[in-house]
């Protein structure tokens, strides 16, 4: 008995999983432009300086974009960055910012950048992922409040323009630079959000 009301909640589990995924379409409707994605449960977060489990990672990384992303080959290929120079010492990294706008209207800027991952680094901020940014200059030292935020090695030249010193070089920076924890976050809204 007990075999067989094992196979029959496996049955019925089957079916209500293909109910679930097939139940949902309405007969004689042209598909819309939309995607529909099971995205298992809810997220914790969409910030991109908290996201830690996988489902919020994969999610925010459908919602957001960096200065680069992962091509289909696994190679860290521009996003936002239309243009990158790397010095000779491997440790200055200058991004040239493509034209790109935040849904609200406002313009992604170099100091977008530079907002989120200077608030990730803020001593007591409310990243757990601010680790991540510890290759850049002082940037341990910045979230352990031993030196001021004035001493990152970010900088915004320009609206457009965003340099970032490595404390060392790291070949793998540009591949880092696909995950959440370097994605902008627009000023405004985040703080509007907070109130």
């Amino acid at each position: 008995l007990l075999f067989y009301t094992g196979v029959l909640m496996r049955v019925l589990l089957l079916a209500i999983l293909c109910l679930s995924a097939f139940g949902c379409q309405s007969k004689g409707k042209a598909p819309s432009n939309s995607v529909s994605i099971n995205i298992v449960t809810d997220p914790s977060t969409i910030d991109p300086r908290k996201v830690r489990n996988l489902n919020d990672i994969i999610l925010t990384s459908m919602l957001f974009e960096g200065l680069m992303r992962m091509d289909q080959e696994g190679n860290a290929s521009p996003a936002l960055a239309k243009k990158v120079v790397i010095s000779e010492d491997g440790k200055t990294y200058t991004f040239s910012l493509q034209k790109a706008y935040w849904t609200n209207g406002d313009k992604v800027s170099a100091d977008d950048f530079l907002y989120a991952w200077t608030k990730s680094l803020t001593p007591g901020g409310l990243s757990e992922n601010a680790f991540q940014l510890y290759c850049i200059e002082n940037a341990k030292e910045v979230r352990e409040g031993k030196l001021s935020l004035e001493a990152l090695g970010i900088e915004a030249v320009d609206e457009n323009t965003l340099v970032v010193r490595l404390a060392y070089p790291l070949p793998y920076f540009l591949e880092l630079l696909c995950l959440p924890p370097f994605f902008p976050v627009n000023a405004k809204m985040d703080q509007s959000s907070w109130g």
